[in-house]
């Protein structure tokens, strides 16, 4: 059993056994919601990136959600290129005011890094403005790396690689998310933030004790396939939620008076190996084509450092019954 799938079992018992003990009541008002919602989301941009993504959720009671999550995605620019797929799961359970996620997440591209995470997320709320705390416990186990260069050590040595390295990363997240919502329009401001320990490398050839805890700056000396890809998925839209940041921030409001509405969204996130930084504006065309079905249609455009501006569509689907 993967090392943080343990914690997630239990925090999944423990939001199970509570909501078991909720108000008897709760079961009778699952009846008259929606029980399953089932979400749809195809993206495309101009350097030929495009990625699919797909939810189903499941409603015990009124409380009590569970969701599965899966995406797929493919990025390309700058001679880099980084494909990923992801899955998830997130068990929410509400008593009363306050909320709380719990959920298990994994993503890899086969040729980079894969990522096992474990999130947490407690929400307090009213009928209208909302303040959740994020967290999240995350390891990264990258592919084996030929590594075949000089390094610049810390203390100003030189050192020859010619090894092959087995490296994982851990790292810590946190965050803040304010959300407002009325009857026709909603707001929201979000930030978070990773902190990184030391890159952990295991080498073939003896002699390489000095990178068995690499830095971030010797490990992009011996591994610059790896962190130039997870720099180009934090460079795009498609598999932006992929990746290793440093930090991200985001706010966006939406105004729907009736069937049609207007969403507007922006972005900023942090590639946390190369420092690059990316600024996303989108804008969306929201149309709640029956009571239980919803269509929205994105348009917006990317702005890195190193990758230049990229645009992009999206159109995603929300069913509820």
């Amino acid at each position: 059993m993967m090392p943080i799938a343990r914690p997630l079992l239990r925090s999944l018992a423990l939001v199970a056994a509570l909501a078991a003990a909720g108000p008897a009541r709760a079961a009778d008002d699952a009846e008259a919601a929606p029980r399953w919602t089932l979400g749809a989301l195809v993206q495309v941009d101009d350097e030929d990136g495009h990625a699919v993504a797909g939810s189903v959720g499941y409603a015990f009671t009124r409380n009590t959600r569970l969701r599965l999550s899966a995406d797929a995605s493919d990025a390309s620019g700058a001679g880099t290129e980084y494909s990923t797929t992801a899955v998830g799961l997130d068990l929410r359970h509400a008593f009363g005011a306050v909320a709380l996620t719990v959920g298990l997440h994994r993503w890899e591209d086969p040729d980079v890094v894969a990522a096992d995470e474990f999130r947490a997320e407690l929400e307090f709320g009213g009928e209208s403005l909302g303040v959740a705390l994020l967290g999240s416990y995350r390891r990264s186990d990258f592919e084996p790396i030929a590594a075949n260069s000089t390094i610049q050590l810390r203390d100003g040595r030189a050192l020859t690689v010619r090894a092959r390295a087995d490296c994982r990363l851990d790292d810590v997240g946190y965050g803040l998310r304010l959300a407002w919502s009325g009857v026709a329009w909603g707001a929201y401001a979000s930030a978070r933030g990773h902190d990184y320990g030391d890159v952990e490398c295991r080498f073939d050839s003896p002699g390489l004790d000095a990178l068995s805890r690499a830095r971030n700056a010797e490990f992009r000396q011996f591994a610059g396939r790896a962190t130039n890809a997870l720099g180009l998925g934090a460079g795009t839209r498609i598999g932006a939620e992929n990746v290793l940041l440093d930090r991200s921030v985001a706010a966006g409001a939406w105004f729907q008076p009736a069937r049609f509405g207007v969403a507007a969204d922006v972005a900023r996130m942090r590639d946390y190996f190369s420092g690059t930084e990316s600024d996303t504006l989108s804008a969306s065309l929201l149309w709640s084509v029956t009571p239980s079905l919803d269509l929205e249609l994105t348009l917006g455009t990317t702005d890195a450092e190193r990758f230049g501006s990229t645009g992009f569509a999206g159109l995603r689907l929300q069913a509820r019954f």
